[in-house]
């Protein structure tokens, strides 16, 4: 494959510099937001970084991934439902 040499050859390479259109929505095959969080969240407390007894708020998790308030709480509902948190 041969890349264009120019901006206007770039423009006449047909789908050059554009992503091909998915079939299926990009939002279909996301997950929430929170649910990401749980996993992350588990996994960290799996690996001790997040030891056993230790108070989680939800400040921390917040700043740490630069999500919502809200999104930590889903979160922290989501591991609490799994007895990872009470």
């Amino acid at each position: 494959m041969s890349f264009p040499s120019s901006p206007s050859e770039a423009e006449q390479t047909p789908g050059f510099g554009r992503l091909a259109k998915p079939e299926t929505p990009l939002l279909s095959n996301r997950r929430p937001v929170h649910e990401l969080l749980a996993d992350s969240l588990r996994l960290t407390m799996m690996a001790g970084y997040h030891l056993p007894g230790v108070r989680l708020n939800q400040e921390d998790p917040a700043s740490d991934y630069g999500v919502s308030g809200m999104r930590v709480r889903e979160a922290l509902l989501n591991l609490q439902s799994e007895g990872r948190v009470i």
